[in-house]
């Protein structure tokens, strides 16, 4: 851990390309390389540490989020379906069961749970109007809704013991911590976490093995850190 974050914490530029909307960094510990997203670009991004190797896959729709799956490829949420990408290949599968959305609705942020269930949530892309949905997609396909009446959902993460799961709407302006079921895989009632101040928003959000909560804060021009309490470190 760095001291006094503030004074000490340097960014450093990962390759060198440009990307349009860049989100969902997802660390692939085994093969050592950090995939991400260009939401519209629209492109999953790979790149690998150890050779400064950089690939890039376009994707036939906006890019919302990705996971990890155990045979090497990745779930991937494009605007109106959820399929699995191959690297090795660069072919896309359907993967999960969605039922039509809206208009000008798509996918956003998403994250799994320690248990492999992915959470994910929809948006309206052009009003960003209270209509989105969060989902939980399930191991065998099954998407079932969570929560309805979102603008912009953002920050999933879950606490190293998984039964805290963290989520944002963020045009509220608030973070939000719920007591999480593993077994169910069902969170309870929201609680105010943290609430940032106009026009800074939560957007992406993981959890460190201390189990503090990283926030990158749009329109705030900084990533905060914050207890588990809501307080920041």
């Amino acid at each position: 851990r760095m001291a006094d974050m503030t004074n000490s914490c340097a960014f450093n530029r990962v390759g060198t390309q440009t990307d349009i909307l860049g989100e969902s960094p997802l660390w692939d510990g085994e093969a050592r390389c950090l995939y991400w997203v260009d939401i519209r670009q629209p492109a999953v991004r790979r790149f690998v540490p150890a050779t400064h190797a950089l690939d890039t896959w376009p994707m036939p729709g906006l890019v919302g989020s990705i996971a990890l799956v155990e045979d090497g490829r990745l779930l991937v949420a494009l605007p109106r379906s959820i399929d699995l990408f191959d690297p090795c290949t660069g072919e896309l599968e359907p993967f999960a069961a969605v039922p039509p959305l809206p208009q000008d609705h798509r996918f956003n942020d998403g994250r799994c749970d320690r248990q492999g269930r992915f959470w994910v949530g929809t948006m309206n892309n052009i009003t960003r109007a209270p209509e989105g949905v969060l989902w939980r997609l399930d191991g065998d396909g099954h998407l079932e809704p969570a929560r309805a009446g979102v603008c912009i959902p953002n920050s999933l993460a879950f606490s190293p013991d998984g039964r805290t799961m963290y989520f944002a709407d963020s045009l509220r302006y608030t973070l939000y911590a719920h007591d999480y079921d593993p077994v169910a895989g069902r969170p309870g009632e929201p609680r105010v976490l943290a609430a940032t101040t106009p026009p800074g928003f939560p957007d992406g959000s993981t959890v460190d093995a201390e189990g503090f909560l990283w926030n990158a804060e749009f329109n705030g021009q900084r990533v905060v850190r914050y207890a588990s309490d809501g307080r920041i470190d």
